[in-house]
């Protein structure tokens, strides 16, 4: 291996992690504003909703400059839009009883 494919396969493999850990991020907060008194889980909610709309923002954009990072995982970038999207997070807020079996009201 050449020192360039050394170091794309170090991106591809620090854009995979990164995108790992944001989805952990985002579905521990989620999971976690349950267990919050009423008040604190509705804030963690808004702050996971903005959050996926800035890395939907995000990831549009780099889609657009069509980087190479981006076309080598399509798959994988898809997959994590998916399943961060606003539409995800908002959908599973409304069925989060049903989804997690526990209350958001803090009951």
């Amino acid at each position: 291996m050449t020192t360039t494919e050394n170091l794309e396969n170090l991106k591809r493999r620090i854009y995979i992690l990164t995108l790992v850990l944001l989805t952990a991020f985002i579905w521990v907060q989620v999971y976690r504003a349950g267990l919050l008194p009423y008040d604190e889980n509705f804030g963690v909610l808004i702050m996971i909703f903005l959050f996926s709309i800035a890395l939907l923002v995000t990831g549009i954009i780099l889609l657009i400059r069509k980087t190479k990072l981006i076309r080598q995982n399509l798959i994988l970038t898809v997959l994590f839009f998916i399943v961060n999207s606003p539409l995800t997070i908002f959908m599973v807020v409304m069925e989060y009883e049903l989804i997690f079996g526990t209350r958001l009201d803090g009951g």
